[in-house]
Formats: C-alpha cells, structure tokens, sequence
C-alpha cells in the first residue's frame, strides 16, 4: 500500500492539485493531451533527432534521469542501481508492476518533487532516502523523468476516473 497523498502540493512556489493536475508533456503528435503511453517498440526512437514532440520529451527525461536517477533506480529502472544496495530500503523498481503502474502520474510527482525522507511510519516501505527533488530539478524536468519512466516501462499512469 503506497502512502496517501496530499490533497495538493507546493513545488517551486506553485501549488499543484494532485486530483486535478496533469502532466504538460504527455501531448500526441497533434498536440492534444493523451493520458496513453506510447508503445516504446511502435512509437519510434526518442533519440532520433526529428521524433515528434511527446518522443522529444520523453528523451529529455531519459536524458535527466540517467544524469541524476539511475544511480539508485538503475539502468533498466528495477531499483538495482549501484548505489541501491546502500539503502534500506532499496529503491523503488518501475518494472513491478505494483509500483508506478499503479499510480496516477501526479503520485509519482508528488513522491518525485518532495522526496522520501520524512514520511510517516505508516508510509513505510515507500519511506526512503530519495532526496526531494524538487531542489535540484525544475517542475518541468519532473515531469519529463516521469514521462520517461513510464515510456520506459510501458505501463500507463492510472487514472482518477
């Protein structure tokens, strides 16, 4: 059981309605939200220079995770990151599928942007060391990784409804 989150969050002096908040990069080829992941095998490469714009977001966020995440989380995102064992708990892996394919995405922003340090005692084993990002990288960069982690994965953030 994951810790219940706030009702709404702060980060970088905005307040952020957990309920109601949705990612700004997680757009279609035409521009229009889309709350599906793309198939990372049918969509294309996020590398490719000219990959439509949701790919393009999805690469900077493999390009921010693995500048500051993959260390805990790992390459292949299944919390074996070699300084994973260093910790207890060991960090979360995103390839279970009880962890972020059972979240809504603002879940994981919320866990992401504050970090993991100082959650209740009920909250344990989702209470860890992850640091509060929030202080290193921006709203946007966030969003990004989380969009990356789930392109990654290929599962789909679940939804209020």
């Amino acid at each position: 059981m994951h810790p219940a989150p706030p009702a709404s969050t702060k980060v970088h002096g905005k307040t952020i309605v957990l309920q109601t908040a949705s990612s700004p990069f997680r757009v279609d080829d035409n521009g229009q939200y889309s709350d599906k992941v793309q198939n990372k095998y049918q969509d294309g490469n996020p590398w490719d220079e000219k990959a439509p714009p949701y790919l393009q977001y999805v690469r900077e966020g493999g390009q921010i995770f693995f500048q500051n995440c993959h260390f805990c989380h790992g390459d292949n995102l299944n919390g074996r990151g070699m300084f994973a064992f260093a910790f207890n708990p060991i960090p979360a892996n995103f390839t279970d599928p009880g962890t972020i394919a059972q979240l809504q995405e603002t879940f994981v922003f919320w866990r992401v942007s504050k970090g993991g340090i100082g959650l209740p005692r009920e909250a344990f084993p989702w209470a860890s060391v992850m640091p509060p990002w929030e202080q290193h990288l921006t709203t946007d960069e966030i969003w990004k990784v989380i969009l990356f982690e789930y392109w990654h994965t290929g599962y789909y953030p679940r939804t209020w409804d």
